[in-house]
């Protein structure tokens, strides 16, 4: 490249030539399709203007032009787009009121030439749903007076109550219920319309349908109900209806609470509601559910935990969560995911620190060292609080020395694996034959933890360190692993 040349005249260049090409392009279509460009109205050009220059009156005036409002530009854009990118709110809603009377008028044209009411769409979606998710009243209104059906169903069984209530439109979900709608009606999934508001989560919604005999006590074919819903999705209003109308029976009989709904969700305020309503943050999933999951999930904290949500974590440990329940300990998932603020806390509401799991490793290295030997913080962490660190140094298949470390079958069948879908562990720690327990720390790789692992280790070891005159501990280096062996003084 020659010296001289200039790169910022070259980037302009090279922009004006893709402007250039760009330009002949359109022009092209100007030239063999005139038929795409249909030349605009002089009400939608003055329509335009008005939206452009904020002349809210003049506004008012034009959009009495229904065909103004469909009539698009060179770019495609309609006036409702121009309406939108505008920064006057008064002036998009201008706009939008005169798109929706609009809309209005077309399906009123379009049953006065004997339009099929309840024809759906591939996936059955009808106007009566279309309508109904929008809100339009006006509309639900005109196709139930010339006979719309108000029982109609979509491909997943939802009525237009269904759609209502789960968009949140309370006056539309009024209207459809004095019209007949069944408040009872299920879905293809055994969702009921109160379920489907309690994803929504409007209040009023809610409020509605039980007070036209709405029951939270329905599951759907999942075991889940309404109350299971809100507090997962967060709707925290919504929740508050529907905890004094849903049964403990009904709860106990789906499998989980909605303690483990709200700390799946990650929502901390649902999960103080439910609290401060007297629901018990140690209940556990029943087995069906638990079986489920690879883990084997049992508790609320166990979701708050693997969702890394320090806040829900600490909502439940204040409230009394025990961290021991379940068979996979929350504090190992904590410590695989280096989780230090989570971790601290399983271990001052007392956490097992010393927890083992053994479907996936049958010797007797510390299942949580080996998980944190690249973090030193969390080493030292696990050791301040009583960490069994020895345990690191025997085998139940034998040292070098010939010593051996069997485990009872008792204390064998006791204690709770991992599974490997949590948990992909180091291969060099796991499949270990005889006395090469102790082998993957010569290797370089693992030189600098084990030091480290060695030097807290003596740091923190009451039985080594001062309390023997006989014993005393030198170091000698293999390669960079440093090796401890005893010597009589």
């Amino acid at each position: 490249m020659d010296a001289n040349d200039d790169p910022d005249e070259d980037h302009l260049t090279s922009y004006d030539v893709q402007l250039s090409i760009q330009e002949s392009i359109e022009a092209s279509k100007t030239v063999f399709y005139p038929e795409r460009f249909v030349p605009l109205s002089n009400q939608n050009r003055k329509l335009v203007e008005a939206i452009q220059q904020g002349h809210i009156l003049e506004l008012q005036e034009y959009v009495k032009y229904k065909h103004a409002l469909d009539e698009a530009d060179e770019k495609g854009w309609f006036p409702l787009h121009e309406a939108v990118v505008q920064p006057i709110r008064q002036i998009l809603e201008v706009v939008l009121d005169a798109v929706k009377r609009g809309s209005y008028d077309m399906v009123s044209a379009l049953l006065k030439h004997n339009t099929s009411l309840d024809q759906p769409c591939v996936k059955r979606w009808s106007a009566m749903h279309e309508a109904a998710k929008q809100g339009r009243k006006d509309i639900i209104a005109l196709l139930l007076n010339n006979g719309g059906n108000v029982h109609l169903k979509d491909g997943f069984g939802v009525t237009p109550l269904g759609v209502a209530a789960e968009y949140g439109h309370c006056d539309v979900l009024e209207h459809l219920i004095h019209k007949g709608g069944d408040v009872l009606a299920l879905a293809d999934d055994g969702a009921s319309v109160l379920f489907e508001a309690a994803g929504g989560g409007n209040p009023d919604c809610i409020s509605l349908l039980l007070e036209y005999g709405g029951s939270g006590n329905i599951p759907n074919r999942a075991g889940h109900l309404p109350i299971h819903r809100a507090a997962y999705e967060g709707h925290y209003l919504a929740l508050k209806y529907l905890i004094p109308v849903t049964s403990k029976h009904a709860i106990q009989k789906s499998g989980l609470t909605p303690i483990h709904s709200a700390a799946d969700g990650q929502n901390a305020q649902c999960l103080e509601l439910l609290i401060e309503n007297g629901f018990d943050v140690n209940s556990l999933l029943s087995d069906h559910i638990s079986e489920s999951y690879d883990d084997e999930r049992k508790t609320a904290l166990y979701f708050a935990v693997c969702n890394n949500d320090i806040l829900c974590t600490e909502i439940l440990l204040a409230a009394g969560a025990d961290p021991n329940l379940d068979p996979l300990n929350c504090l190992l998932v904590a410590v695989r995911a280096s989780n230090h603020e989570i971790v601290r806390l399983l271990l001052a509401h007392g956490a097992n620190v010393n927890c083992y799991f053994m479907h996936v490793n049958d010797t007797r290295f510390p299942s949580a060292i080996q998980y944190a030997l690249n973090d030193e913080v969390m080493l030292r962490l696990l050791l301040n609080n009583g960490y069994q660190v020895e345990m690191c140094f025997e085998c139940m298949h034998g040292d070098i020395f010939g010593n051996s470390f069997v485990w009872s079958e008792i204390e064998e069948e006791v204690l709770p694996g991992w599974t490997s879908c949590v948990i992909k562990d180091n291969p060099r720690l796991l499949s270990l034959p005889g006395n090469l327990f102790m082998v993957p720390v010569t290797s370089p790789t693992a030189a600098t933890w084990a030091a480290l692992l060695l030097h807290l280790y003596l740091f923190h070891s009451s039985t080594l360190v001062g309390t023997s005159a006989e014993l005393s501990l030198h170091c000698v280096t293999v390669g960079c692993l440093p090796l401890y062996e005893e010597q009589s003084s």
